[in-house]
């Protein structure tokens, strides 16, 4: 049923594979494969609406197609809170906390403490790390 020959679908495993084992260089295959994701996931975003609508069609909630079960699902519920004064108010309270604590916490990486006027400890934020990542842009020089 799949439109993509099987051999392409196996490529990114191939080439992962490829550079785990030092036989292509890994910074050229990291761009081609985030390259081909991104192609892709253009494609799937201009046929979203398409699939939506012929989705539709089956008349069911949930139906199957293609060995995989389909599940339409309704846009979830949002609440907007921002045009509620109290709620603005302690919205900006809460900032000025959190800007107290992630100072403090930046004055302990220092070695240093963090008082209030009165001679209170302020309380550090925990400092927490994400997971390192590389960004990648075109160079000026094109090199």
């Amino acid at each position: 049923m799949s439109h993509i020959p099987s051999d392409t679908l196996m490529l990114p495993a191939a080439l992962s594979e490829k550079v785990l084992d030092g036989a292509v260089e890994p910074l050229s295959v990291y761009l081609d494969l985030r390259a081909l994701k991104a192609a892709c996931d253009e494609a799937i975003k201009a046929i979203e609406g398409t699939v939506m609508e012929e989705a539709k069609k089956y008349g069911k909630k949930t139906f199957n197609y293609g060995g995989f079960s389909w599940t339409l699902n309704d846009g979830r519920k949002t609440y907007k809170f921002d045009h509620i004064e109290d709620y603005r108010a302690k919205k900006e309270a809460l900032k000025a906390v959190e800007e107290r604590a992630k100072k403090a916490a930046e004055a302990m990486e220092k070695g240093l403490g963090m008082h209030t006027d009165d001679g209170e400890v302020i309380e550090p934020a925990i400092i927490e790390w994400t997971k390192p990542s590389i960004t990648i842009k075109p160079s000026k020089d094109g090199h």
